[in-house]
This record gives C-alpha cells, sequence and structure tokens, in this order.
C-alpha cells in the first residue's frame, strides 16, 4: 500500500477517535429484568435479547467503547436482520414494552490506542517514497470464538450472527452440539440465542428444550425463561410481519 494511501486513512480514524474519545474511554455495563423478572436480574457487559421496543424485536449490547440497541426484523426463511442501530452511550436507562427499564452505567477504561495510532502517523509522515506492506491472515472462525465474541459484545455479536447467518445448516448443527459439549458450558446462554436469533426452526427448538432438560434445576429454571422470553418475542414478531 502506498504510503500516502494509508496515512490518509490513519489520519481519518485518528480524528474519529479523538473526536469520540470520551465515549470510548468507557466500558458500559448492562441491568437487566429478563421477562421484567425482579428474580431474573442479569448484571454486567455483554449482549441480552428477547424484548420489544415499540413492537419490535431488540437486542441491547454493552462493552468496551459500545453500547446500543439493535431493532431487528426476521427474514421469510426465518433468519434475522439487523434494520437498525440505536447508540445509547448516553443514556442511564431505556424503556422496553415487556421488559421493563433496562440501566446502562459505565466506568472508565484505558484507551490509549489514539496517542499510539498519533505515533505511527507521525512516523510515516516522516518517511517519504516508501510502499507498506500490510500482513492479514484468513482463518475461518472457530465455534469458541463464535461464542465468546457474541457472550462479550461490543460488537462482537453482529460478526457472530454474521458468521451463523451465513454459515447455513453446518453451523446450526455445530451450535446444537455446542449444547451438550461441556467445555463450552459457559456460554450454554448464548448458544441457545443464537441458535434462535439465526434458526428457530422446530428441530432446533427441540434440541435447545433437551439441552435445558439436561440442566440442573436452578440453571434450569433461568434458562427457560431466557427460552420462553426469546421464542415468544420471535414468534410475535413473526406474527405481526405475517411470515
Amino acid at each position: 500500500m502506498p504510503r500516502d494511501e494509508l496515512l490518509a486513512q490513519a489520519r481519518q480514524l485518528h480524528a474519529y477517535l479523538s473526536e469520540n474519545r470520551e465515549v470510548l474511554s468507557y466500558r458500559y455495563s448492562l441491568s437487566v429484568r429478563v421477562m421484567g423478572r425482579d428474580d431474573m436480574l442479569t448484571e454486567g457487559s455483554g449482549t441480552v435479547s428477547g424484548f420489544t421496543m415499540d413492537g419490535c424485536h431488540c437486542s441491547i449490547s454493552g462493552g468496551n467503547g459500545e453500547c446500543y440497541v439493535n431493532r431487528y426484523e426476521l427474514n421469510e426463511d426465518g433468519t434475522s436482520r439487523i434494520v437498525e442501530r440505536i447508540d445509547v452511550r448516553q443514556q442511564k436507562r431505556i424503556s422496553t414494552d415487556n421488559w421493563g427499564d433496562i440501566s446502562i452505567s459505565r466506568r472508565r477504561i484505558d484507551f490509549s490506542f489514539p496517542d499510539q495510532l498519533a505515533e505511527c502517523i507521525e512516523f510515516l509522515d516522516s518517511v517519504s517514497d516508501v510502499k507498506v506492506t500490510l500482513y492479514s491472515y484468513d482463518v475461518a472462525p472457530s465455534l469458541r470464538d463464535v461464542l465468546q465474541y457474541y457472550a462479550e459484545g461490543g460488537g462482537g455479536e453482529d460478526w457472530a450472527l454474521d458468521v451463523c447467518n451465513q454459515g447455513g445448516d453446518k453451523w446450526r448443527q455445530d451450535l446444537i452440539g455446542a449444547l451438550s459439549e461441556p467445555e463450552l458450558q459457559q456460554y450454554l446462554g448464548s448458544t441457545i440465542q443464537l441458535l434462535l436469533l439465526c434458526f428457530s426452526d422446530t428441530e432446533t427448538r427441540s434440541a435447545i428444550m433437551a439441552a435445558i432438560d439436561r440442566q440442573p434445576e436452578t440453571d434450569r429454571n433461568s434458562l427457560a425463561l431466557l427460552y420462553a422470553a426469546y421464542t415468544q418475542a420471535i414468534d410475535n414478531s413473526t406474527s405481526s410481519q405475517g411470515i
């Protein structure tokens, strides 16, 4: 890549990061009562879905530098797609149709990337007639990668949804397999969410229910409520869209 081209892109990125440094310098956390229930309070960063706003199925994600609501529509084949992203980093709470208010909090984190990028710009500015070689590696994502990025939120859940939607039945089968994989049980909630958001057919729902039935009673109850919240929201969206 020519030096001038890379330098122009670096300056553009640095300008954006500098302009938005205040909101990017925080980690955003959520406090959500699943299905509006006090005994189903979940707190922390990551992604939560299953609620509706103005009748539209939504999710909310919080993480490093990002906190936003995604609004979804269902395609005719049962998959979902994002139709709007709403930045809620400046809000302390949002109101939902069916889960009450979702609280948003933040804490400051070390955000030094703009300073590091400035050093790169300074170096590129000091040399001339240089061609820069960029190396990248295209490696297929692992199942663990997809589940981890979805669980962490902060933008990773959109990538995870894209991977699963584009992967079709292979990824559906892989996610169903993850329901009973001991090493992936920490991501069981995320696995269920991805399966319902991306596929949600009868076979998939049956596999999820079987996996929930295998869990200890304390986990089984919370997962069953999660499943009920998602399927209700998805079925309501399907009905309202006439699919």
